[in-house]
């Protein structure tokens, strides 16, 4: 399915780029079944929206092995149908979402770089990482200002994203400016979280610097 998450963030849409967890919510508490049962795994996408500091479901998109039930006295709606695959749409649920983790999440896209899908977090002209427990925004950093950093080095000429050395030197920079711990860095390459990174955001040493001597 080729719809993105979508996440209403002060009155604008962001498309999530990163999450810590597999989900931001799963599907059966709606009583819907995954895809492949054996895995567990899910065929769905749905739109966020943090209002008064809260995280809610606002409608989701999905493709179940199970029948489709009416949730809060929302009937789905078919969306997309092939001889394979139904999709049906959930329209204005607001369900409260109580999520635990960090997600990533940006909007006006500037240019791909090169890259045909999954566009790196630089590719967007913003970039905010929210921090959330049990469904509540706790912490909300922008990284406007690294992604910029980013992009005027690959305009310049300084790194060059088909050199396996510069993509892991801006790698090593983005996991120096984001706090979650992603599985996927939108590099094709993961990174950790590590605690000197936790220390340094919540010192307020500034979570977007980098270490003398390196450069994104």
């Amino acid at each position: 399915m080729e719809k993105k998450e979508i996440f209403i963030y002060k009155g604008e849409t962001y498309i999530l780029l990163l999450k810590e967890k597999e989900y931001i919510f799963n599907p059966e508490i709606f009583g819907l079944a995954p895809i492949w049962k054996q895995t567990a795994q899910y065929e769905y996408a749905g739109t966020y929206e943090v209002k008064d500091y809260k995280l809610r479901l606002q409608d989701f998109i999905i493709h179940s092995d199970s029948s489709y039930p009416v949730i809060q006295n929302i009937e789905p709606v078919p969306v997309n149908h092939t001889e394979e695959k139904t999709y049906v749409s959930y329209q204005g649920l607001f369900h409260p979402i109580f999520y635990t983790g960090a997600v990533v999440i940006g909007r006006d896209f500037i240019d791909s770089y090169g890259y045909t899908e999954d566009f790196p977090c630089f590719c967007y002209g913003h970039v905010v990482e929210l921090i959330f427990e049990n469904g509540n925004l706790v912490t909300t950093i922008e990284h406007d200002k690294a992604m910029v950093r980013i992009r005027k080095n690959i305009e310049k000429g300084l790194r060059n994203l088909n050199r396996g050395k510069d993509a892991r030197c801006i790698q090593t920079f983005m996991k120096s400016s984001f706090v979650g711990k992603y599985r996927d860095s939108m590099l094709k390459r993961g990174w950790k979280l590590t605690s000197s990174n936790i220390k340094k955001f919540f010192e307020g040493t500034g979570n977007n610097k980098l270490e003398k001597g390196n450069k994104a």
